[in-house]
């Protein structure tokens, strides 16, 4: 309710702050500090302060209502009723719309019709990245909890324990003990709305507050609450010590009694599935944590996305379903819903389905589109073809990937982690043999570069371990890159770091570009050999700091498999020396697949090395954008830029001119001027 607050804050008299003066009273009265009441009726400490001044009756009865409540400002003792009546959820559509402001899509009904009825043993959810499971299956786990008196206890379990802690931390605590939560529409909610109630209030409290007392006047016993563990009221007479949910990881222990309800969330994930090592022996942790910890009548819920063809999800799905037969199978627009004798449920959701007039439909199209649109400042999509890109840059409108174009740019991946479909050999590591062999050119030679391709030195500096160079060949017109030489070294120093991967293949290749990691040999840019023989050859230096972005699925070094499949990057493989070279590049590119994630040391990097791959990586990033910018010129079009880019662009370039903030010594080297190569100008090739 919005309150007239005009008389509160200029403290003039009139019916209306008399009226308002009552209802802060009766606020204050029912149990509430003085700090929640400037909150509701939005008034400062200072405008309380001159209302008790100029009031002593006012200021009298707020002193006596605090004082009631033991101190100034402080709630009255709060009571917690373990038997007081509670009202009924109704059902989990109609309970989630109020007390957590999100409607429940057509998946969402789905997984939690699975999760609530209790002769589904194990339930298994499969569905696109960005589909809600997770939300949904805490949001059904908080409406499990919220009025149980059957002391069920939870696991939330991720990957690894910070997400886990995370999940909890962010979807489900804040309902259990932060009013503020009911104040708020939820984030990046279609439909979504203010709560109109609050669990806390209605099924609460669920952690225990200092001084709380049971209704005959004894302290009600603190419970166990961190970020791993939460133990609710509810539960605090019960004989156990164990938690009502917990929050880890994978390798985590769950200790002491069993457990009712088991989330597996997400812990199949590409990375943990590239070693057979790892894969093995998550999946031995999964069947041995579930079989040992869940109770005679647990439950268990997988949730997540398909990485490949025999992923641990599949392994899963055959250890549970056994021989058991499909008791009911149920489709429903993008879901499908198969039912198996022994108790088992599997849920799953393609990101692309057909109707029956055969069209193609989205699964969810106020979310994910199924074509790109336009998203206008007020909220409105609109067609790509509806605005050119330099109007909609004009509007600001926000570019909205559709699930098409996600196809089109790998369909590989689209179909095994949005349609849940891998294909066979998806179940092997990136960088496979077959995918390698299609790199081959037996019409090339390793040192020779053919007229008109532009070449690109890659480096991978490290002073101690390995380290390398290679240099690609990019022909703008077929838009392939090739490997025109490469070389390997370790234990280089920094004055070798300078000579070997910079002079030297710079004076012999005379590259148009160069593209270097920043990480940390940086300085070795600025020394003022390297800065002369960089000049004089006209490099462009086009920096790349390496961090998680090598993990990331879009840009990562696994993402160079897309040059692969689509016979785009290209090693030489006419003689028999070429054969020879290639056969070494090939394995720095499988190293790298065996151990993505593995600590880059001097010792690891001699006996598996992978700089080849972690060199070429960049330099593949880079052709993509030429290739993109040459496609550009070649249709006379300039790609949208938001104005917040813009303004930064613009920003970032009075200040170089002014030399507050500019890098003055990037200027020396020839630094590429990515704001060109952005827009696609003409000198940007």
């Amino acid at each position: 309710m919005k309150h007239n607050t005009a008389g509160i804050r200029t403290g003039a008299a009139g019916p209306t702050l008399e009226a308002q003066k009552k209802k802060m009273l009766r606020y204050l009265d029912e149990g509430h500090t003085l700090r929640e009441v400037y909150r509701k009726f939005e008034i400062s400490y200072s405008v309380m302060q001159r209302l008790r001044l100029a009031d002593v009756d006012f200021d009298e009865k707020v002193r006596a209502i605090t004082r009631l409540a033991g101190r100034v400002g402080a709630r009255k003792q709060s009571v917690y009723d373990p038997d007081r009546k509670i009202p009924p959820k109704g059902s989990f559509e109609d309970w989630r719309m109020r007390y957590l402001g999100r409607p429940t899509t057509l998946l969402g009904q789905a997984i939690a019709g699975a999760m609530l009825d209790e002769t589904n043993r194990v339930v298994f959810i499969l569905a696109p990245p960005g589909g809600g499971k997770d939300t949904t299956v805490g949001d059904v786990l908080l409406y499990v909890k919220c009025d149980d008196r059957s002391y069920l206890r939870c696991a939330w379990i991720m990957e690894n324990d910070n997400f886990s802690v995370r999940r909890i931390a962010q979807r489900i605590e804040p309902y259990l003990t932060d009013p503020q939560a009911y104040r708020v529409k939820p984030y990046a909610t279609p439909g979504g709305a203010v709560p109109v109630g609050s669990l806390i209030k209605d099924y609460g409290p669920f952690k225990a507050e200092p001084g709380m007392e049971y209704p005959d006047g004894t302290l009600v016993a603190k419970t166990t609450w961190t970020q791993h563990e939460l133990r609710f009221l509810a539960s605090a007479a019960a004989p156990e010590a164990e938690p009502d949910l917990w929050a880890t990881g994978m390798g985590g222990a769950l200790y002491g009694a069993r457990v009712g309800l088991m989330v597996f969330s997400d812990l199949v994930t590409k990375e943990n599935q590239s070693r057979p090592t790892d894969k093995e022996t998550d999946f031995q942790w999964c069947i041995g944590t579930a079989d040992s910890r869940l109770d005679t009548t647990g439950r268990l819920v997988s949730l997540g996305t398909r990485v490949a063809a025999e992923d641990n999800h599949e392994r899963l799905m055959e250890h549970y379903i056994g021989k058991a037969e499909p008791w009911s199978v149920e489709q429903t627009g993008p879901l499908t819903k198969t039912t198996y004798t022994n108790g088992v449920c599997v849920i799953v959701c393609v990101a692309i389905w057909v109707d029956e007039e055969g069209e193609e439909r989205s699964y969810d199209e106020t979310r994910f589109p199924l074509d790109g649109k336009w998203q206008l400042r007020n909220g409105n999509r609109i067609d790509l073809a509806a605005l050119s890109i330099d109007e909609a840059a004009a509007r600001n409108a926000k570019r909205i990937l559709g699930l098409r174009e996600i196809r089109e740019r790998d369909p590989d991946w689209f179909d095994t982690a949005y349609q849940q479909n891998p294909s066979a050999d998806s179940s092997q590591f990136d960088f496979t043999d077959p995918i390698l062999d299609l790199c081959s050119d037996p019409r090339r030679s390793y040192g020779k570069a053919l007229p008109g391709e532009i070449r690109v030195l890659c480096v991978d500096p490290a002073r101690a371990g390995g380290a390398a160079w290679a240099v690609l060949g990019l022909d703008l017109e077929e838009q392939t890159i090739a490997v025109v030489d490469y070389k390997t070294f370790a234990g280089l120093g920094v004055v070798g770091i300078k000579q070997r991967l910079i002079i030297d293949p710079i004076t012999v290749w005379q590259p148009r570009y160069l593209s270097y990691e920043v990480n940390h040999e940086q300085g070795v840019l600025y020394d003022p050999e390297t800065q002369k023989v960089i000049a004089d050859f006209g490099v462009t230096v086009v920096p790349h700091q390496t961090h998680k972005n090598r993990m990331d699925r879009e840009i990562g070094v696994a993402s160079v498999a897309s040059e692969m499949r689509d016979r785009r990057l290209l090693f030489p493989t006419a003689l028999t020396s070429d054969q020879a070279k290639t056969r070494l590049l090939r394995q720095h590119f499988k190293n790298w697949d065996a151990a993505p994630k593995k600590i880059r040391s001097k010792n690891m990097r001699t006996a598996h090395p992978d700089d080849l791959a972690m060199a070429i990586w960049p330099g593949v990033l880079l052709a993509r954008k030429l290739f993109a910018a040459a496609e550009r010129r070649d249709m006379g079009m300039r790609p949208a830029v938001p104005a917040s880019v813009l303004r930064r662009w613009q920003k970032r370039s009075v200040q170089a001119e002014r030399g507050r903030r500019g890098n003055v010594r990037a200027d020396v080297y020839h630094a590429v001027d990515l704001d060109r190569l952005y827009l696609g100008s003409p000198g940007a090739d």
